[in-house]
């Protein structure tokens, strides 16, 4: 009995999330934060599948990155297959190998140490931004290490008066 009670409630949560998976990733790509994706759903989603499924969505497009994307690794290079049609009309496929600058684009990433800071300096963060900011800070869980996140306008302004609070403990 308790087997089919697990197995209802799984597939109730699957059906769910994939009801409101793309719009999430949709508003996540606009630069939502998962609490302002919450209160812009009008069906209800509760706020923790959100924040997963926006991590996962940012970490499969390239907004946030685990590793540094300055540090080449020759294991990462990818390779695809582009079709030509020759003169005679006679078609092949060519290789090219996709480098990590191609992958990236060649835009700029922000390292975030947000998931290193303990509970102190993120209330003082937490102080400084707004909460819009903080919100979507807040919403990323940033598995306890330093992250890459795409240097987005609102990214540059969290990091710009972070960088002021470092500032001003400096000076005493």
């Amino acid at each position: 009995m308790t087997e089919n009670k697990y197995f209802k409630e799984a597939l109730g949560n699957m059906t769910r999330e994939a009801a409101y998976a793309a719009a999430v990733c949709h508003l996540t790509d606009l630069g939502y934060s998962a609490r302002k994706i919450e209160g812009t759903l009008t069906f209800p989603a509760p706020y923790e599948s959100i924040r997963r499924i926006a991590f996962e969505h940012m970490l499969k497009t390239g907004i946030l990155l685990r590793e540094d994307p300055a540090v080449k690794k020759p294991d990462t290079e990818r390779v695809e297959y582009v079709l030509e049609e020759g003169s005679f009309g006679r078609k092949s496929f060519r290789r090219i190998r996709i480098g990590e600058d191609e992958k990236t684009g060649g835009i700029p990433y922000i390292p975030c140490d947000f998931g290193l800071f303990d509970e102190e300096i993120l209330a003082k963060i937490k102080n400084v931004l707004t909460s819009e900011e903080w919100n979507y800070i807040d919403g990323i869980p940033w598995d306890g290490k330093r992250m890459y996140h795409r240097q987005t306008p609102l990214m540059c302004s969290i990091m710009d008066k972070i960088e002021d609070l470092c500032n001003e403990g400096s000076k005493d």
